[in-house]
């Protein structure tokens, strides 16, 4: 027995040796088998006879034991709240701290029910409000961000209705004077912009990215700038709860967490399964879509390619052929107002901008006369009266059979693509159909944050606390932004003539190449090569236009100077009555000229004429 006590304090005082080197040995030796390791070798190295080095064991397990009998909670075990790490362990049943090994406590310190020495094991994984302050703190400024970024997009960049503006066809008048110039006549330039926006990608994926997010952030009514709102607002939500998952292990226990888990997992199930649907559904009604918009952008086109070719073989018959009645100049002018028109109205029923002009507007552009205005205003379909009249036009003007077949042929093509454009805008999915995947994509968007944590390990615990949701919460935002871009972009299909959003189809250039045309093809000069068989109609001549305007400005030039002369001889008039000598009666001028008394104006009569005296230059000038 002596010998026993002997082996025994020579292991403590080896013991004692090794804490002193090492204070932290826990940190070397985390279980009970590496310290009993380390006090063998420590007991080969040292003497028997070592009182010094005992005083100081004793010294040190007193100062362990008041560390560890110091911490609140389970999980201020962990080493770097636990100075006593590898030597302290927790008792759940008592709720203290206990030195002791990996099995059992330390037989002076007592019996435990429930043993934990490791932080891991702790039912719940709280120490103290101290060890949260630097993470809450971190987890505070990047809620901060994503909290003032979502403040500011919604406030400071609210979101625009459509602006709905007269296009730029209304701004300018015709006249037939100026259809008769032609190619020197005023009209308005050929548009500068595709009938829709390109997207001219940058060179590398930043290029990229940063035009994507220079178009969300300038509001240009893309499909990216409403996505680029609601993903700020989301990513509140979604942060908020990376952050409340990881919080929650330090707020219940090990039981309720698992039974949390499976009901996580749950989610995550519902999601896989919505993103199949999605997948499926979305994909296949996005694509349908896509191609819808190019049918609508290609009927367009096909109606231009009709009216093109309309105008085309008019103006060609127009060189070749004499005019039934009149001259061709009035009835090309007729025929081209008239297809004008019929463009104005066919994008007036589908177009926000085109809307706004009035039957009022039309005739002040000068492509509509009041007795026309006064027919289309009670027709139900003015288009169509309008594609009438051309017909009626064809049919009188055009003598040959074959080309009046032909013309009226291109016409009908014309006439079925513009009432083709109607139809298809009018097109639409089934209503269930537009009801589900909408409330796929919306469920879908909601459940993103529960279903990538199947990407954490939930079982690791210590971890999840540990780590810091801002990275899950940017990809979480990165899977909205993309859904609700594609979800405003279908919504943004359903109005394809937007004026103002980059998305949109534009009239104004449709219509704009198609006038530019119908002016070159109808009133270009014949060159000398096809004078000899062509016939010769009423051509714009520059110089004969330009003497004609000098002509002008001599007959303007010459009024005036008249003007100026008559209002010389009434001043002179009104001089010579108010020299008068005293006792005259009026009958005779202060040099002898005789006036008659009516001639001579009196004072009221001066006073009244002198305002449209003064007035007549200014009129005449």
């Amino acid at each position: 027995m002596r010998s026993l006590g002997q082996h025994c304090c020579c292991l403590g005082l080896a013991y004692a040796t090794l804490a002193l080197l090492a204070p932290n040995v826990g940190a070397i030796a985390s279980n009970y088998s590496d310290v009993a390791a380390l006090l063998e070798e420590g007991y080969l190295a040292l003497g028997n006879d070592q009182d010094e080095d005992k005083e100081k064991m004793q010294k040190y397990i007193a100062k362990q034991k008041e560390e560890c009998h110091r911490m609140s909670a389970c999980y201020c075990l962990k080493p770097a709240e636990n100075p006593a790490n590898g030597f302290c362990g927790w008792c759940q049943s008592t709720q203290r701290a206990l030195l002791g090994t990996l099995d059992n406590p330390f037989p002076e310190e007592g019996k435990c029910a429930w043993w934990i020495f490791k932080h891991e094991d702790c039912p719940i994984l709280w120490c103290n409000g101290n060890h949260f302050t630097s993470h809450l703190l971190t987890c505070g400024l990047q809620f901060l961000f994503f909290f003032l970024l979502a403040v500011i997009t919604r406030f400071c960049f609210p979101y625009r209705p459509s602006r709905t503006i007269k296009p730029l066809l209304l701004q300018m008048t015709r006249s037939e004077d100026e259809f008769r110039r032609g190619l020197w006549g005023e009209r308005l330039p050929y548009p500068s912009r595709y009938v829709q926006h390109h997207f001219d990608a940058p060179l590398g994926v930043c290029g990229i990215i940063c035009t994507v997010i220079k178009s969300a952030w300038a509001g240009t009514r893309s499909s990216f700038y409403s996505a680029w709102v609601s993903t700020c607002s989301f990513a509140v939500y979604a942060f908020i709860f990376n952050v409340s998952l990881r919080l929650l292990p330090s707020l219940i226990s090990w039981h309720q967490w698992k039974v949390f888990v499976l009901w996580l997992t749950g989610l995550q199930q519902v999601v896989d399964v919505l993103n199949t649907i999605v997948g499926l559904i979305f994909g296949f009604y996005a694509l349908g879509r896509v191609d819808w918009w190019w049918k609508v952008i290609g009927i367009i086109r096909d109606f231009q390619h009709g009216a093109h070719d309309t105008l085309l073989m008019i103006g060609a018959t127009a060189g070749v052929q004499d005019p039934v009645a009149g001259s061709w100049n009035k009835e090309k002018w007729n025929f081209y107002r008239w297809m004008l028109a019929v463009y104005v109205l066919l994008f007036r029923g589908c177009c926000p901008s085109f809307s706004l002009a009035t039957w009022e507007d039309m005739v002040n552009m000068g492509i509509m006369t009041e007795d026309e205005k006064v027919i289309l205003m009670k027709a139900v379909h003015p288009r169509k009266v309008l594609l009438k009249w051309c017909s009626v036009w064809i049919q009188y003007h055009i003598k040959d059979d074959f080309v009046r077949s032909h013309i009226l042929n291109k016409l009908c093509v014309a006439r079925g693509n513009s009432a083709g454009l109607s139809d298809q805008l009018e097109q639409r999915a089934p209503w269930s159909f537009e009801a589900i995947l909408y409330a796929a994509v919306k469920i879908f968007i909601i459940l993103l944050p529960a279903g990538h944590t199947k990407l954490l390990e939930l079982d690791d615990r210590v971890t999840l606390v540990e780590s810091f949701p801002f990275v899950p919460t940017l990809a979480n935002c990165v899977a909205c932004f993309f859904y609700s871009s594609l979800l405003n972009l279908l919504e943004r299909f359903k109005e394809p003539f937007l004026s103002d959003s980059v998305d949109g189809i534009d009239p104004n250039t449709v219509i704009l190449e198609s006038e530019t045309q119908f002016i070159d093809v109808l009133t270009c000069p014949i060159p000398e090569c096809l004078k000899g068989f062509a016939k010769t109609d009423e051509v714009y001549d520059e110089q004969a236009a330009a003497k004609d305007h000098r002509a002008s400005l001599n007959f303007r030039k010459s009024l005036l100077e008249e003007s100026r002369e008559r209002k010389s001889i009434l001043q002179a008039q009104r001089k010579s009555h108010f020299v008068l000598p005293q006792g005259s009666n009026g009958d005779s001028g202060p040099s002898g000229i005789s006036f008659p008394p009516s001639s001579l104006p009196s004072d009221s009569t001066a006073r009244q004429r002198k305002t449209p005296v003064e007035g007549d230059s200014d009129d005449d000038a």
